[in-house]
């Protein structure tokens, strides 16, 4: 498990939805704490009040 220098926060995983024409507020996002460790992630997406959904966030070093 390696450790990142930084972390990955809501609002990352917000604008990288966005690219893939996802318009998503980082405040949709139940993201407890920025991911800090390389791996795979279920982050769910709040909708509205009685709907979500998960996206599946891949965490790879930038060489990758």
């Amino acid at each position: 498990e390696e450790r990142l220098y930084g972390s990955v926060t809501a609002t990352m995983i917000a604008e990288a939805l966005e690219t893939q024409g996802f318009i998503v507020d980082k405040k949709q996002l139940d993201l407890p704490e920025p991911i800090k460790k390389l791996g795979t992630y279920e982050v769910t997406i709040r909708l509205a009040q009685e709907v979500q959904t998960t996206v599946t966030v891949v965490v790879v070093p930038e060489d990758a």
